[in-house]
């Protein structure tokens, strides 16, 4: 299974905005207490490029309601695990279509040759061969 170390990241960053408007100072006694070896400003950037944080002028960071939304939902760990099943059903439904067309060929093809023989064993077929090798005969 995948991990999802970056996105844990970015959830617990978000999950701390949501306590309200943060100072950078503020933001960074948080991120050491997190203890990662990651630097900080390519999550806040992150996040702010996805909408999820915004800045105001006097430096102090806050969350959006999308941040407020993609909490709720489950955050980026959540988000991701989602796309990810989205990605197995597709490719087992691309599965599933290419063997039921595959059935399709093949019972197709078997009712083509059954039609085949039922037409050459049929009576009138048996009969009109009969026929023809009377005349062949009778000439």
């Amino acid at each position: 299974m995948r991990e999802y170390k970056y996105f844990k990241i970015l959830d617990d960053i978000l999950t701390h905005f949501n306590a309200g408007n943060l100072s950078i100072k503020e933001i960074t006694v948080y991120w050491v207490g997190l203890n990662v070896d990651f630097p900080l400003d390519p999550f806040l950037d992150k996040l702010i490029k996805d909408g999820y944080i915004s800045q105001h002028a006097n430096q102090r960071y806050f969350i959006t309601l999308d941040g407020s939304l993609l909490l709720e939902s489950g955050g980026y760990v959540s988000k991701e695990k989602s796309k990810e099943s989205l990605a197995e059903r597709v490719e087992k439904n691309e599965t599933r279509v290419r063997r039921a067309t595959i059935w399709a060929a093949v019972v197709g093809g078997l009712l083509l040759i059954w039609e085949i023989v039922s037409f050459f064993l049929s009576k009138s077929f048996i009969e009109m061969i009969q026929n023809n090798i009377n005349n062949f005969f009778n000439l």
